[in-house]
Order: structure tokens, then C-alpha cells, then sequence
């Protein structure tokens, strides 16, 4: 699967305040049955939103990307295991703000067990 989209949202609730929000971002999704009990994912997103509005010296706008990689086990028709591991990496100028580094790489790993009911 894969998926692409480009827009801006513009909003102006009173004349004292306006947010105009230009953004891009897309994805790319590989998944494969190895068996009837593994499967395997990994997926690939971009994005890019931009916010300017009143009051911000700032324009709040992040850059970034993330990889995913998942594995599904089905040992039993009333049970899932997945392993998941998931690394971003953006840039946004808002973080500085916050005397953070406007850089970050992140990393997460999530495992779940998932019961189903027949």
C-alpha cells in the first residue's frame, strides 16, 4: 500500500487570530504471509507540516521521517503475539523553544498479546 497527500488549512476563528497549516506526507507499506501463522510489515512515512499564525516569531514546521518493522505469531486461533520496533527521526524548530535540540531520533519497541474471543 502507499499513499501520498499535499494541503493547506487556513484558519481564521476571529479577526485577531489566523493559522495557516501548509503539509505534505506519505507512506509506503510491504507486508508478507510467510505461513498461516507469520507475517511480517515494514512501512516507510515522510512528512512535513507547516504552521504559521498570529503572534508566533516561530513558524511552527517539522520535518521528519519513521521506519516501522512489525512480526505477527499465531500460535492459536485465539491468539496474536506481536513484536513491533518503530525509529522516527524530525527536525522541528518548535522544540528550541523549550531549550531542546530541535533534532531528535527516537526509538520505540512494543510487544502485545492479543486474545480472541470465538
Amino acid at each position: 500500500l502507499a499513499q501520498g497527500m499535499t494541503g493547506d488549512t487556513l484558519i481564521e476563528p476571529s479577526p485577531f487570530f489566523t493559522s495557516d497549516t501548509d503539509f505534505a506526507a506519505a507512506y509506503l507499506l510491504a507486508g508478507w504471509t510467510i505461513s498461516d501463522d507469520w507475517r511480517v510489515a515494514g512501512r516507510a512515512d515522510v512528512l512535513s507540516p507547516s504552521e504559521d499564525h498570529t503572534g508566533r516569531s516561530l513558524r511552527l514546521s517539522e520535518h521528519g521521517n519513521a521506519l516501522t518493522f512489525a512480526i505477527n505469531y499465531l500460535p492459536y486461533d485465539w491468539l496474536r503475539l506481536t513484536a513491533e520496533a518503530l525509529v522516527t527521526n524530525s527536525w522541528r524548530a518548535q522544540r528550541t523553544l523549550e531549550a531542546m535540540q530541535a533534532h531528535f531520533t527516537e526509538t520505540q519497541f512494543q510487544l502485545s498479546a492479543r486474545f480472541f474471543v470465538p
